[in-house]
């Protein structure tokens, strides 16, 4: 499936009336994200086909969509993390009416969960990174999202990666709080590397230039890290748009980058169990929205400058979280840390961001294999992505599924790839070393 015409996304805030959902001329469907107290607790899409729904309608079905949102929130400890190597999700099996979901002492358990985000204290000082290359307007976008909750933020370390002009050191200068620092030599895990040692702040959250921050952002990032086992904390990301087929093939068919409305802690218990099968880590979050506490530095090191774009591709974060969880610390997933991501806009850019993606991905098996020895990685790298693409390539034979092959060939190409990393064997980057205490030169 292919899909051509623009989607709205449309936020609906619960506190207010529910509108009805309505295709407007053009539109291939609306992206429907439900938020309550600020926090995102269900997503759901329509097609054009399936619209208009009236209001009374969308109000029936709500329950459904947003119970485990608001379930994990009441009750965490009786929606424990996961890592699933499979895509299917428990099917929620709520009952009853909106009213009833949001009536006392429902709502209240909910508005009560909801301000212990807020009233949490956290003595963290929060540093944020932001790498960049050449995408002067994106930045701007970013910058200005950050300027707005400047007073949650510590500082802001703008790392230019190997540019081809001076325009960031320009975008940056005369903005409260952020500072410039160049990095000639190109990769993503390197600027995040000299961005981290350029920090003073006891948590050093990352997002993208292509991207824009919540305005509660900063501040739930110091609340997610109230207890002192999580050494990694991720947030939602929700598309900014989907006006190209490209962003939508990416949120729609690809996932995106969003890892639902359900929050998790991901422990030892968790990661374990899934080391024969090679954990898949890449549940935990993503890169674009992403806080780490200043002494997993000293613990697990920094990220792995042989993965990440710009050198092998991706994966530099779920080969971090690797680490920490290897290591017997938690990573933790809450929802209510958003960022706005602004997807790829053409097909060649997403074709070429799937084969990168494939290739970091094997790369980083690869280094997981190299570093912990879990035979799991070697598993999933020789046995469980051959046998997925074998049955992927017969599916993409049939006449009809021909469409199957443009997201299908690059991530072929990734795979062989990224097999170059074999030459890694036995070796270890000196930067996903602890660092020593107090390194930051």
């Amino acid at each position: 499936m292919m899909l051509q015409a623009p989607w709205r996304v449309e936020h609906v805030d619960l506190a207010q009336p529910i509108p009805p959902i309505s295709v407007h001329m053009g539109e291939g469907g609306v992206y429907v994200i439900l938020w309550s107290n600020e926090i995102p607790v269900g997503i759901t899409s329509f097609m054009a086909a399936q619209l208009p729904i009236l209001s009374e309608t969308f109000s029936a079905m709500i329950p459904s969509i947003v119970a485990l949102g608001v379930g994990s929130r009441i009750l965490p400890d009786s929606f424990p993390g996961t890592l699933r190597l499979h895509r299917s999700l428990p099917q929620p099996s709520a009952t009853g009416s909106l009213e009833h979901l949001l009536s006392a002492p429902l709502s209240e358990a909910f508005a009560r969960a909801c301000s212990e985000i807020e009233t949490t204290s956290s003595p963290a000082t929060i540093s944020v990174v932001v790498c960049t290359r050449d995408r002067g307007e994106m930045l701007k976008r970013c910058l200005d999202s950050l300027a707005r909750i400047a007073k949650d933020i510590h500082e802001i370390i703008v790392v230019d990666n190997a540019p081809s002009s001076p325009e960031t050191a320009e975008i940056t200068r005369g903005r409260e709080k952020v500072r410039y620092v160049a990095e000639p030599r190109p990769g993503l895990s390197v600027a995040r590397n000299t961005g981290m040692r350029a920090t003073s702040g006891s948590i050093i959250a990352f997002t993208d230039d292509d991207a824009v921050v919540h305005p509660r952002w900063a501040r739930r990032i110091g609340a997610a890290f109230s207890h002192p086992d999580v050494l990694c904390v991720t947030g939602l990301v929700l598309p900014l748009e989907l006006r190209t087929s490209s962003q939508l093939s990416f949120e729609m068919e690809l996932g995106g980058f969003g890892r639902g409305v359900q929050s998790h802690r991901f422990r030892d218990q968790v990661f374990r169990p899934m080391i024969p099968f090679g954990s898949p880590v890449w549940h935990v979050g993503a890169g674009a929205n992403m806080a780490v506490r200043r002494s997993a530095l000293q613990i697990v090191g920094g990220f792995d400058e042989r993965l990440g774009a710009g050198a092998s591709g991706c994966s530099e974060d779920s080969e971090f979280w690797y680490r920490i969880l290897a290591a017997g610390y938690d990573c933790r997933y809450d929802p209510s840390i958003v960022v706005h991501h602004e997807h790829r806009h053409t097909e060649a850019q997403l074709e070429n961001q799937m084969r990168a993606y494939m290739k970091g991905h094997v790369s980083a098996l690869l280094v997981q294999w190299v570093r912990h020895g879990h035979a799991g990685n070697l598993r999933r790298l020789f046995l469980t992505l051959p046998r997925h693409y074998v049955v992927a390539i017969l599916a993409a034979l049939r006449p009809s599924c021909w469409n199957r092959w443009r997201l299908l060939a690059p991530q072929l190409t990734g795979y062989i790839c990224g097999l170059e990393a074999l030459r890694w064997f036995w070796k270890i980057d000196p930067s996903s070393r602890p660092w020593p205490s107090g390194d930051r030169t």
